[in-house]
């Protein structure tokens, strides 16, 4: 187990395995491997990790509609054991000439050896039919020796070609409902395919403001004036032009107590006094590389006071938005001022930059 397993975990624990080396009795099987070049669904199962066909594979997600299981899997016919017994005499009375009349195990056997016999002595022989016929005839001595009751398996065989029928029905029926899910599916697709189509078409008319070739002929033959022509004329010639206030970088001026009002600010510098914070105005302009330019002034009587002057690279303010918005920062740090001359909240700031910067659009 562990070496067909190629290291993955098989789904025998340590203990079972211990038991399986300390029995002394052996269990043989044998797999018919023929679906691995057959089967045309084959997948790894979850927990062997072994190829199989997908009707053994467990499922451990099961569809689910409306709080309803979807079983989604067709019902596949399970053929006999290909070494069952009664499997073998079955082919065989179906492959074989229909001469056999024999009505019990030893007639039967008899006339099948006769037919081996037969076939053996044809010119050229049929080793075919003869390797059936003897194959057959051990399985009737087997079953003889064995006192296997001759009519359950006379209705074994009956059954399973009952069985047989029905699947047939089954999957004639499942092939005409495939046909119709087939040519709905194409149906669908070539739906799809026409609401791409006029979608590509709309997109292209939006992006050239061209009205289609016939509307074009059928309007200048009538002489209507088609206002998408007109608008996309004015939209070529105002993007030639250039715009007067280009240079134009966005700025406000708040007053600092309604910042402190906002709870932008939270702490400003000792060395500014009550009395000039009364009349203290901010003024924060974004500059064309992207950095902020912040003043803070103090005006009395028409009469302006630089009080501080600074900027914040894009490289700061980029990591200030980094910070959780909860926190707080301080700009224009110096050794009188450890913590900076102003501090302010992260959120609310960030939110009035932004804001001011908008204002150009």
């Amino acid at each position: 187990v562990r070496r067909i397993s190629e290291g993955r975990n098989p789904p025998f624990d340590a203990e079972q395995l211990e038991h399986c080396r300390e029995e002394e009795t052996w269990h043989t099987f044998r797999m018919n491997h023929r679906f691995l070049i057959t089967e045309k669904n084959i997948v790894f199962d979850p927990i062997t990790h072994a190829p199989v066909p997908q009707l053994f594979s467990f499922r451990q997600h099961a569809q689910i509609k409306e709080n309803h299981r979807l079983l989604s899997i067709i019902i596949r016919y399970t053929p006999p054991e290909t070494y069952d017994p009664r499997f073998v005499l079955q082919e065989a009375i179906r492959k074989l000439p229909p001469v056999l009349t024999a009505r019990d195990w030893r007639k039967l056997h008899s006339e099948l050896e006769a037919l081996s016999a037969h076939f053996a002595a044809c010119d050229p022989p049929d080793y075919d039919r003869c390797k059936i016929t003897e194959h057959a005839a051990r399985v009737v001595d087997d079953m003889v020796q064995s006192n296997i009751d001759q009519l359950a398996v006379m209705q074994w065989i009956a059954e399973g070609i009952l069985d047989r029928k029905q699947h047939r029905s089954y999957m004639r029926h499942v092939l005409r409902r495939q046909e119709e899910l087939c040519a709905m599916k194409r149906k669908y697709e070539a739906s799809m395919k026409k609401r791409l189509d006029d979608l590509r078409e709309a997109i292209a008319a939006l992006e050239s403001l061209e009205y289609p070739g016939p509307i074009q002929v059928q309007a200048k033959r009538m002489n209507v004036q088609l206002w998408f022509n007109t608008i996309r004329d004015k939209m070529k010639n105002t993007s030639k032009k250039s715009k007067a206030g280009s240079a134009y970088c966005p700025s406000a001026t708040f007053k600092y107590a309604v910042l402190v009002d906002r709870e932008i600010i939270t702490k400003l510098s000792p060395s500014v006094t009550p009395d000039v914070m009364v009349n203290l105005f901010v003024t924060f302009t974004l500059r064309k590389d992207n950095s902020w330019q912040v003043v803070f002034t103090h005006r009395v009587q028409k009469v302006e006071q630089l009080v501080a002057d600074f900027v914040i690279p894009k490289e700061e303010l980029l990591h200030v938005r980094r910070l959780p918005p909860q926190a707080t920062y301080g700009f224009l740090k110096s050794a009188s001022d450890p913590n900076g001359f102003v501090e302010v909240n992260v959120l609310p700031f960030l939110q009035a930059l932004d804001q001011v910067g908008g204002q150009e659009a």
